[in-house]
């Protein structure tokens, strides 16, 4: 524990804090000792090799939260032979080493490592946050998985595809025959939660939307 203490001096040094701002605050966890352990992996996991993963999710996820994402998707269509298609385009990303992303605490526990980190929002980051805080911008919650025997990056591809059943659920109680094509923008409204169960990351996640265009089949 004293080890990983000093690593996050050392992280922490790399992001200072800024007071008298909006802050967001998420806390993350990564497994010191994995289940799986793949070739050119060690285990247990070194402690800063795990500060390291668990910064860089919170990046990704403080992205989300202030600047989403664009996306194309197309539902899968068994009669039209239409496979399912979901992509999703950063709008724009917090970078690595940004000052404004700090770690507050840190505790091991059954072989995680759990990290409380804050970022300091800048106005325009604010801003951008107020802007989406409104009645008029729905939201919808999704739920996804990822697949926990090839590695700890399906921790985040169950995210990403817990957004994905978000406009999926929404877009189902919403249009009676399956669209073409959806796209538009979304956000995530807070911190994911994810599980480990039966052999996979199980990610729920609640996001706003902004559906822009939904294009419908012409002729079936």
């Amino acid at each position: 524990m004293k080890r990983i203490i000093v690593i996050l001096l050392f992280f922490i040094s790399l992001f200072p804090i800024y007071p008298d701002a909006e802050k967001l605050t998420i806390t993350l966890w990564t497994e010191l000792e994995p289940f799986i352990v793949f070739e050119g992996d060690t285990s247990p996991l070194p402690e800063k090799e795990a500060v390291k993963r668990i910064l860089e999710q919170a990046r990704i996820i403080f992205s989300a939260m202030i600047y989403g994402y664009a996306f194309t998707y197309t539902p899968y269509d068994k009669q039209r032979q239409v496979a399912e298609y979901f992509d999703l385009r950063p709008l724009y990303e917090i970078v690595w080493g940004d000052p404004n992303l700090n770690v507050i605490r840190s505790e091991v526990r059954d072989k995680r490592l759990y990290i409380t980190v804050h970022y300091t929002c800048m106005d325009f980051q604010v801003s951008r946050l107020e802007a989406w805080d409104t009645l008029a911008i729905p939201s919808a919650y999704g739920r996804g998985t990822g697949d926990y025997f090839k590695g700890y990056p399906e921790k985040m591809n169950s995210l990403k595809n817990a957004m994905k059943e978000a406009i999926r659920g929404y877009m189902r109680k919403r249009t009676f025959n399956k669209p073409k094509e959806i796209s538009g923008e979304l956000v995530l409204m807070e911190m994911a939660d994810t599980i480990v169960n039966a052999g996979e990351y199980i990610t729920t996640a609640k996001v706003k939307l902004n559906i822009k265009e939904v294009i419908p089949y012409k002729v079936f």
